[in-house]
């Protein structure tokens, strides 16, 4: 699994053109890595180092199914969370009649 992690990471791209999956790791305060339980300990390693040597400080967050605790992916609590989201489907469901009435 590392080979072609590493080979998509690392490949050799034309001059001028951005590696955007090392540009999303490099400026990333939190990388969420998945389907954890799908390798073993020295795969999972592998990937963490990999990770640590583009970006040393971002919090990674292990996952399986894509299930992340809100509360260390957003730092809020999830009924804030909840709130805010709730807060904005009213919004945009105010703007698009308002469009719609245009």
């Amino acid at each position: 699994m590392r080979d072609d992690a590493d080979e998509h990471c690392w490949r050799q791209r034309e001059e001028g053109v951005i590696n955007e999956a090392v540009n999303q790791v490099a400026f990333a305060d939190k990388i969420l890595l998945n389907k954890i339980d799908l390798v073993n300990a020295q795969e999972k390693a592998s990937v963490l180092n990999s990770i640590r040597s583009i970006n040393a400080v971002a919090q990674v967050i292990e996952t399986t199914q894509s299930r992340a605790n809100l509360d260390q992916v957003t730092r809020m609590p999830r009924v804030f969370v909840q709130a805010c989201l709730a807060f904005s489907y009213r919004v945009a469901a105010r703007l698009t009649r308002a469009v719609w009435a245009v």
